[in-house]
């Protein structure tokens, strides 16, 4: 892999990973400021982590290939298959679990983040089956990289609608924001 590659992917893992830390220990700060921790909360921060997590062993998992001695075109396919499958799953049953955390389906604005992450699952995918855009590495990073913006997005759409989730109160400094 080339050594431009290698760093894109290793800045990549390091943002992601800076973000989900960051986004964990905002939503252990929120519940210290006294709020209670709902279910739409807990699910908010377990699928900010598992796609962040996505994000890192996708960005990983070529160099480490490499290291083993496969071939490049084995390492990319191979990490895009397992970060589009992971990603995949994770997004396909996510709509269940949340009319689980909410009782209430997904409100539009939330689709717009599933639906990208859709888009870097085709990308990863098609990738993975050798239908690459530019070339196997560009196409593995392009798909993490949407991944990871979906992700920031599911973090921003998450803020904006932790307040007014079913079982967790608007907080009194919230309430004339409302905007739903």
């Amino acid at each position: 892999m080339e050594p431009a590659a290698n760093d894109y992917l290793y800045t990549l893992a390091v943002v992601a990973v800076t973000f989900v830390g960051f986004s964990t220990i905002f939503a252990t700060f929120r519940q210290a400021l006294g709020g209670d921790v709902s279910k739409y909360d807990l699910l908010l921060t377990r699928s900010i982590l598992h796609l962040g997590l996505i994000v890192v062993l996708g960005a990983l998992l070529p160099p480490m290939l490499a290291l083993l001695g496969f071939t490049a075109n084995l390492i990319q396919r191979g990490a895009s298959a397992v970060a589009g499958i992971l990603a995949l799953v994770l997004n396909a049953t996510y709509p269940a679990r949340r009319r689980a955390a909410t009782g209430r389906p997904m409100p539009k604005k939330v689709w717009i983040e599933a639906t990208l992450i859709y888009i870097a699952t085709a990308v990863l995918l098609a990738n993975a089956v050798g239908a690459s855009i530019r070339s196997s590495v560009a196409s593995h990073a392009l798909g993490l990289t949407i991944l990871l913006l979906a992700t920031f997005l599911a973090f921003l759409l998450g803020l904006n609608l932790l307040p007014r989730e079913a079982g967790r109160p608007v907080p009194k400094d919230m309430k004339h924001h409302s905007t739903e």
